[in-house]
C-alpha cells in the first residue's frame, strides 16, 4: 500500500478515504482483482457476528467459593471456547481449561486414595496379630 487515498467515490458522494493499493489507483476494497479476498473477509465476519452465543451463561456463573461452582464455570469456559473457530488461540484456551481441571480434580482424587488407604490401615490395625513376622520373612521365635 502507498500513501493517498482511493480514487473510488462511496454510493453518497464522498470519496473513499481508504489507502490505495501500491499498484493502483484504489484501495483493497474497491480493486477488482482482490473483490474474492474482499468478499470472503466480509463474509467470515458476518458470520462471526452471527454466531449463536450462549443464552445462558452470564446466569449459569453462581461463585468460586467450590468446587462444583468452579467444576461449572469451566464446563462453559471449554462449551464456548469449542463454539470458537479453530485457531491457535482455541487450542490454548483449551488447553488452560484442561489444565485448571486437572487441578481442581487433582485434589479430589487424592483425597479419595488417602481415604482408601486410611480405610486400609484401620482394617489392618483391627486384625489380631498372630506372628509379628509374618509376611516379613521372620520365624516364630524357638521355643
Amino acid at each position: 500500500m502507498s500513501a493517498g487515498g482511493c480514487a473510488t467515490s462511496l454510493p453518497d458522494g464522498r470519496p473513499c478515504r481508504a489507502p490505495r493499493l501500491r499498484d493502483g489507483a484504489t484501495c483493497v476494497f474497491h480493486a477488482p482483482d482482490h473483490a474474492d479476498k474482499v468478499a470472503e473477509a466480509r463474509r467470515r465476519g458476518g458470520r462471526h457476528r452471527r454466531r449463536e452465543q450462549t443464552p445462558t451463561g452470564p446466569q449459569q456463573f453462581r461463585s468460586l467459593r467450590d468446587a462444583e461452582a468452579i467444576r461449572g464455570l469451566l464446563e462453559l469456559a471449554a462449551r464456548d471456547t469449542l463454539a470458537l473457530e479453530a485457531s491457535v488461540v482455541r487450542v490454548r484456551l483449551l488447553v488452560a481449561v484442561a489444565d485448571a481441571a486437572a487441578r481442581l480434580l487433582g485434589p479430589g482424587d487424592f483425597e479419595q486414595r488417602l481415604a482408601a488407604l486410611e480405610a486400609a490401615r484401620r482394617e489392618a490395625d483391627s486384625r489380631p496379630v498372630t506372628n509379628p513376622g509374618e509376611g516379613l520373612g521372620l520365624r516364630e521365635p524357638a521355643t
